[in-house]
């Protein structure tokens, strides 16, 4: 857990008894400003961030429910009940656009569009029909909530609607159009690997040196960054490539000082004014989507089936001077790339990690550690072809000491990195060891007074039989004589 000074928490959907025990128990996070419950949050997906009107909004779909919630402000929740499962949405500042299938015939897809601004003073429904079958990368809606699509009836050209169904516009393209998408108050689209914008309902084309990969996804602050984990910075009438993370399916942002990109439940990257200057934060989530807006951070994600979102600024990152490896040896990272230059691991070979000793559990924990295992018999215990960081729970590198219950193991080689949370046998503190306040803390989460977080239960399970009762009582009395 990394803790932040004079840093306030709201909740959604709790009690106020719960919110209370919850602070107590240390299972609402210091950093975390946000604690969104959607309702049937286990079926909740196509998360996106969205800066709306002055405000920035996290969304998903669940089933036929679109949901979204107000993070940058009163984190006030709406949810709107359409009759059929949602296929798809898009965004504006005003808005959004739910579309479903309606059904099919004669070679056509009908679709119903649902369009509802964010102020609710806006609600319409209309019915178009596609010679093929739309996905989420070709559908986007304007301000004024026009639609725009593709592949109707080829993907050569891009045809606008209004929002009663009338056909505006068809704008031709030279190559295919592979993503429509919508920010700073416009319509920007790919084709064949490059960035255009749409006005005046003709095709701006927009200066680029390197090939954008898609889905692109924008996250404020005038970034793009595309699937390969390339971060562009929007300029005028050009794109232009900042930071390269050389890595499939991450999500990277610029913030006023860094660059960032995400890696499971934490985020990392490098000052944009010194390179070897690098960062990272870590939660107790894994990540889904991260944004930039009014110099904050906003990062979301699921612990267990219960959706975070996290708030910090540059100044709670955690800073190294230079990237370290476990041997406390300088490396560096180039501009913004995230390639590990550490000499242990010249070969290629793909990093293996593996341990005779230890359990992996859903790739995110390692477990069955005993308590007052120190870091050099962990590591001895682990066996790794490219380099083991331990951090404890406020993100500081650990070289030393007893290695407890809540802080992190990465492992790393060349581009690979793979990061797992630490759990150790009856240590529910963190501190390394058992004693009474771990006994203390099992009775009481017993008699559900307390909660604990995924980390926790997992240390708590001491006879490994994936519940919490009586038994591991008694197995953690053990520990403690």
């Amino acid at each position: 857990m990394i803790k932040i000074r004079n840093v306030k928490i709201w909740t959604v959907s709790l009690s106020a008894v719960a919110i209370i025990i919850s602070i107590i128990t240390g299972t609402i996070y210091s950093s975390a400003l946000y604690r969104i419950k959607f309702s049937n949050t286990n079926n909740i997906n196509t998360l996106k961030f969205v800066n709306a009107d002055n405000q920035l909004m996290v969304t998903g779909i669940s089933n036929n429910n679109f949901i979204y919630n107000n993070v940058s402000d009163n984190n006030m929740q709406y949810s709107f009940n359409i009759e059929k499962n949602i296929e798809l949405y898009a965004l504006s500042e005003k808005g959004f656009c739910a579309a479903y299938l309606e059904h099919k015939e004669n070679n056509l897809y009908f679709y119903d569009f649902l369009i509802k601004s964010f102020d609710g003073k806006y609600n319409g429904k209309i019915n178009l029909s596609f010679q093929c079958k739309l996905n989420q990368f070709n559908f986007a809606i304007d301000n004024d909530f026009n639609i725009y699509t593709t592949y109707y009836p080829d993907a050569d050209s891009i045809f606008k609607f209004s929002k009663n169904g009338k056909l505006l516009s068809k704008i031709s393209t030279v190559y295919t159009t592979e993503q429509l998408m919508f920010f700073n108050k416009k319509i920007y689209c790919i084709c064949d690997s490059r960035m255009y914008c749409i006005e005046n309902n003709t095709l701006k084309s927009i200066n680029s040196s390197d090939d954008l990969i898609m889905p692109c996804t924008y996250t404020g602050n005038n970034t793009v960054c595309d699937y390969q984990g390339k971060l562009f910075e929007l300029q005028n009438n050009s794109l232009n490539l900042i930071a390269d993370f050389n890595a499939d399916n991450i999500n990277c942002i610029k913030t006023n000082n860094y660059y960032l990109y995400s890696y499971q439940n934490s985020i990392y990257g490098n000052s944009i004014t010194n390179p070897s200057v690098t960062v990272y934060y870590s939660f107790d989530i894994n990540i889904s989507c991260i944004y930039y807006y009014n110099s904050y951070i906003y990062v979301g994600g699921y612990s267990g089936n219960q959706f975070y979102v996290y708030k910090i600024t540059d100044k709670e990152l955690n800073t190294n001077g230079a990237s370290q490896n476990s041997d406390g040896n300088s490396g560096s990272n180039n501009g913004g790339s995230s390639k590990n230059n550490d000499t242990n691991n010249s070969d290629n070979s793909p990093l293996k990690y593996s341990s005779n000793t230890y359990k992996f559990k859903d790739g995110n924990v390692i477990y069955n550690i005993d308590n007052k295992t120190s870091v050099t018999e962990f590591k001895k215990n682990i066996n790794c072809n490219g380099t083991i960081t331990l951090y404890d729970k406020s993100g500081n590198i650990k070289t030393s000491g007893n290695i407890g219950t809540g802080m992190t193991v990465i492992f790393s080689k060349g581009n690979e990195k793979v990061q797992f949370k630490i759990a150790v046998n009856g240590d529910l503190t963190g501190e390394g060891n058992v004693n009474s306040l771990d006994l203390n803390k099992m009775f009481n989460y017993l008699l559900n007074q307390i909660s604990l977080t995924d980390v926790e239960t997992v240390a708590c399970d001491l006879n490994q039989d994936n519940k919490i009762t009586n038994k591991d009582l008694v197995l953690l009395k053990r520990l403690t004589n």
